[in-house]
């Protein structure tokens, strides 16, 4: 069996999403093969810098009333899988282009996967800036090697992970966190983990 996880780290459902995935039974683990951290952009034309929080969410839902709202929603479901997002932490909403750049970069799934939680952790409970790279350095040199400034800045792969949002898209998926098995069908929305594992069952 194949698996794509698509995500976005500045997502919170993708966040949730990855925590029930977490959950899967680990026999239905052992089925997979393969498995691949896929990127799948919210915001492809975010700029570089990012912006300010608050312009963004009344950009996005057209007040700061129906953000809460939505956020609030966000912040009870992050509760069922041991979530405490603290959302009035965030000052930017940051570019997530580089973070994205680093998880793909890291051959190994599983320590791709200890760096998503760093991650998440530190966007939607510390509130720091991911699009930072003194901010990304400082997670993610304990996965990568040799890992510089210089590193995280380079687009050297940025055309490529683009291409790959864009090709997703085009596919027709339209929201994240979503599985691709093997190429064929996906489950998309954060499931619970027992949809995730009934569905897998019957592809087994």
């Amino acid at each position: 069996m194949k698996i794509e996880f698509l995500l976005d780290i500045v997502c919170p459902w993708c966040y949730i999403g990855k925590k029930y995935y977490d959950e899967v039974n680990i026999k239905y683990k052992k089925e997979i093969t393969t498995f691949n951290w896929k990127p799948f952009f919210l915001n492809p034309g975010m700029t570089s810098k990012g912006m300010n929080r608050q312009q963004y969410l009344n950009h996005k839902f057209g007040s700061k009333n129906n953000a809460t709202k939505i956020y609030q929603n966000i912040s009870l479901a992050g509760k069922k899988v041991g979530i405490k997002f603290d959302f009035d932490k965030i000052n930017m909403m940051p570019n997530s282009l580089n973070a994205m750049k680093l998880i793909c970069s890291i051959q190994d799934f599983e320590k791709a996967s200890f760096l998503i939680d760093d991650l998440f952790k530190a966007f939607f409970i510390k509130g720091e800036d991911i699009g930072s790279s003194s901010i990304l350095l400082k997670y993610a040199k304990y996965y990568i090697d040799n890992l510089s400034i210089q590193n995280i800045n380079s687009t050297k792969n940025n055309k490529k992970l683009l291409e790959s949002d864009y090709q997703f898209k085009t596919f027709g998926i339209s929201g994240v966190p979503a599985i691709i098995i093997n190429k064929k069908h996906c489950i998309e929305g954060a499931q619970e983990t027992r949809e995730i594992e009934n569905i897998l069952n019957n592809l087994s």
